[in-house]
């Protein structure tokens, strides 16, 4: 068996292994310790989109970025008392006229600036309603949005010591997202290793075994970085992919070594040949990861599909951590198995001794064996019992409302979100409800005649500006919604204006209208990515049995628990349900990323845990064992391994609930939630219960398909594992 060698080639190089892991964790640490300063913004436009059209335009138009990406609000002490043009009224007004020269001088001064806007050059819309404020808007020259980002942080920093001056923008928002995660996750880190260390001591029974998971999954998040850090000079590579990997990967690690050592120490109990108890455990626990990871390597790359950088992001990163997870638990973990031998249990308290050697004995008696035995009698209300805990807990996923990322996830005390605070409540015009359109081809009259259809459909407040021409017979013409960017209103008035047709070419874009074309690929997009996930779980659970009713059951349960997952998602997000708890404000939505990397995820574990739990149950019932007791057998291995894996990642994902963007605690929570579910009401109910339902049909399949999956049976000191 070729994951046996694994064991034979971890035998006679250990040292050489562990060596070669050293050295290359040392280069990857010095590599890719600065990842995050070569990472973009989140990335969630689709370059096809009407709204990514449309920026191509105003960008080829003018040389600049489409759309204002930096702001600077300026107070005006005691206001303009003028109540006509802008530019005027700041003119008379020495003082405060000088004050945003003085602004705009600073802006201009930067060489990726473009185009710098202000109440000097484009009237009273930049003044607020109580004449005390104004505001100036930066474009940046074209270029990658990392590009823009860092003048972003560089005009912040330059505006920092000028009094009266706040800064904002969604440039300067994507650079204190990835700052605030980059802090936060550095102080999960921080957290989440002692608190992992105790849990392991607890969990592998030994002061020796303890370290395990935090080494392996240390490696992989080190080698991650590295390799993110290469890829980003070919292709954006978002931000947010470094809170992903630490969760993956530690939760990934804790899996792997959790399921081989405990493999290992049942070997140790049986043989006391060490080689060989390696060489058993990776041709069966091996065996078992090798079809984990390729699983949930699956479901997060079918992320890659998307067409958002995103998303593209997300899956790339959580593939290649989990690809490094696999194959440090491969040859890693085998190799220092090698050389602890039957140390494994040493500098361990006597009681954690005692406790390891019982549960590597086999035995009919332990806690899964009697939970397993006791729902085996009542699987009917047992399965029914749990499958409505798990719908109900769904439904409220059915009203689930979405928001884009944007400044409001960061910290409420956060400038930057001030700042659009203050821009929404203060002006008659704010640059997050503005709708731009661009136009291309329009004579002056066909202008004036299409900005009449535009004021006479609803909820426009105004014609914020006058065509601005760009070039190239180019121009802007800038509505005002009445409704918030995200919203339905906003929404329905981009739909309004895209069915007018005038006689040129008109694209809308914007906040408003970029998040309805978000919207409305994912709808388009998203049926892709969920045939690929349900393939990838239904092919791996079938070649790892050999049956085509197990994938199914499977498929069905991960779609349960997922829904179940949402639907608290939504009654704590959405509806605010201990909100006092989990933040000090709550959004009132989902954003809109979450659900879609969240399933994914879910689905990639779910399956990860349902391998380890159908691989044993498959094993003892090819030693020749009845359904039930392949059953009991295969809970009681691999029950306490799910559970405290399970556990483990909880803390893990959780310890991003600390940190000060809500998307982050979404994502956070709802992967805690998701993975408990899972290793609770879906492993320890639904799996036995439904299993004990199904009988004999558990292993059924086509005759056609069955040379694909053609059994083998392990040696005769596997089976042994599981005497009585």
């Amino acid at each position: 068996m070729p994951l046996a060698g694994l064991g034979v080639l971890s035998a006679r190089g250990a040292r050489w292994i562990c060596a070669a892991a050293v050295l290359i964790a040392i280069v990857g640490a010095l590599y890719g310790r600065s990842v995050g300063s070569h990472l973009s913004p989140v990335g969630l436009e689709d370059p096809h989109s009407e709204t990514a059209q449309a920026n191509a335009l105003i960008v080829r138009a003018t040389g600049n970025e489409a759309l204002p990406g930096f702001v600077a609000l300026v107070s005006l002490g005691h206001g303009v008392t003028h109540t006509g043009d802008g530019r005027q009224a700041l003119l008379e007004s020495l003082a405060t006229g000088l004050k945003v020269h003085r602004v705009v001088e600073v802006l201009q001064s930067d060489p990726q600036v473009g185009k710098v806007q202000s109440a000097l050059d484009a009237g009273s819309y930049f003044i607020s309603r109580n004449r005390l404020l104004s505001y100036v808007t930066v474009q940046f020259r074209e270029g990658s949005e990392r590009f823009h980002v860092e003048a972003a942080r560089r005009l912040a920093a330059k505006l920092s010591s000028m009094p009266g001056v706040k800064v904002g923008g969604s440039d300067l928002a994507s650079s204190q997202v990835t700052k605030v995660i980059q802090r936060d996750t550095t102080f999960a880190l921080l957290i989440v290793f002692p608190i992992l260390a105790l849990l392991s001591l607890l969990f592998f029974r030994g002061l020796v075994a303890a370290p395990l998971p935090v080494l392996l999954g240390g490696i992989a998040i080190i080698l991650t970085r590295a390799g993110l850090r290469i890829v980003a000079h070919f292709l954006a590579v978002s931000a947010p992919v470094l809170s992903e990997i630490m969760a993956i990967g530690l939760g990934l690690a804790i899996d792997y070594s959790l399921l081989i050592v405990s493999r290992f120490r049942e070997e140790l109990a049986l043989n006391d040949s060490v080689p060989e108890a390696v060489r058993t455990t990776m041709a069966t626990a091996g065996r078992t990861v090798l079809f984990s990871a390729s699983t949930v390597i699956a479901a997060l790359g079918s992320l890659m599909v998307l067409p958002q950088e995103y998303f593209r992001s997300m899956g790339l990163a959580g593939a290649m951590v989990t690809l490094f997870v696999c194959l440090a638990a491969l040859t890693i973990l085998p190799a220092l198995l090698i050389l602890i031998g039957k140390r494994i249990d040493a500098l361990s308290p006597r009681w954690l001794q005692r406790s390891a050697r019982r549960v590597a004995r086999p035995v009919y008696a332990g806690r899964w064996y009697r939970l397993a035995t006791v729902i085996m009698r009542r699987p009917v209300m047992i399965a029914v019992a749990a499958t409505c805990v798990l719908v109900a807990l769904g439904l409220p996923a059915l009203g689930m409302k979405f928001s884009p990322p944007d400044v409001l996830s960061l910290p409420p005390g956060s400038e930057i979100r001030q700042v659009a605070s203050i821009l929404d409540a203060r002006f008659k015009l704010d640059p997050e409800h503005m709708i731009p359109i661009v136009t291309v081809g329009a004579s002056q009259h066909e202008l004036k005649s299409y900005q009449h259809q535009l004021a006479n459909l609803p909820g426009i407040s105004t014609i914020a500006l006058p065509e601005q021409p760009l070039g190239n017979h180019t121009a802007l013409v800038f509505v005002a919604s009445t409704a918030a960017s995200w919203t339905d209103g906003a929404q329905r008035l981009v739909d309004r204006i895209r069915t007018l047709r005038p006689s040129f070419e008109a694209k809308v874009t914007g906040p408003s209208a970029a998040f309805l074309d978000l919207e409305t690929e994912l709808e388009h997009e998203l049926p892709l990515a969920a045939i690929l996930v349900a393939l990838a779980t239904l092919l791996s659970v079938f070649l790892l049995t050999g049956s085509i009713v197990l994938p199914v059951k499977t498929l069905i349960m991960n779609a349960l628990s997922g829904c179940a997952t949402l639907g608290i998602l939504v009654i704590v997000f959405q509806n605010g349900f201990l909100h006092g708890l989990l933040g000090n404000a709550y959004p009132g939505t989902l954003e809109i990323a979450n659900p879609v990397f969240l399933i994914a995820v879910l689905f990639g574990l779910s399956t990860d845990y349902g391998v380890f739990l159908l691989a044993r149950i498959r094993e003892v019932r090819l030693s020749g064992q009845s359904n039930e007791k392949a059953i009991a057998l295969g809970m009681e291995r691999t029950g306490r391994i799910t559970t405290t894996a399970a556990l483990m990642l909880c803390v893990a994902v959780g310890s991003l609930m600390t940190s000060g963007i809500v998307d982050v605690r979404q994502l956070s929570l709802g992967l805690a939630i998701g993975v408990l579910l899972d290793a609770t009401v879906v492993r320890a109910l639904l799996v036995p219960s439904l299993m004990r339902l199904l009988g004999e049909l558990n292993w059924w399949s086509p005759a056609v398909l069955r040379p694909l999956t053609r059994r083998r049976r392990y040696e005769s000191a596997t089976n042994d594992t599981d005497r009585k």
